[in-house]
């Protein structure tokens, strides 16, 4: 019998712009629409009054896309805390 590789979803961040500071957006797992701010990074909902504000640019590179999901996710604690194990 063989194994099916699981596909994953290829997650995308962007590079966008919210009441004029620069940052990184992203959707969550979970379905939000999160907003890192590159100066401070603080993560911010995205919420639909805040769409009139958004400027979103083009899309970021893989280690962005990767960055923002840990950070999403509790960070590198949270994310190595939480990963599930490989064992057979």
């Amino acid at each position: 019998m063989s194994t099916i590789p699981a596909t994953t979803t290829t997650r995308k961040a962007f590079f966008c712009h919210l009441y004029d500071e620069p940052g990184l957006l992203f959707q969550h797992t979970d379905g939000r629409i999160l907003f890192l701010s590159e100066a401070t990074d603080r993560i911010t909902t995205i919420a639909p009054p805040d769409c009139n504000f958004l400027t979103v640019l083009g899309e970021t590179a893989l280690a962005n896309t990767q960055r923002l999901d840990d950070l999403a996710n509790g960070g590198a604690a949270g994310v190595a805390c939480t990963r599930t194990m490989a064992v057979a």
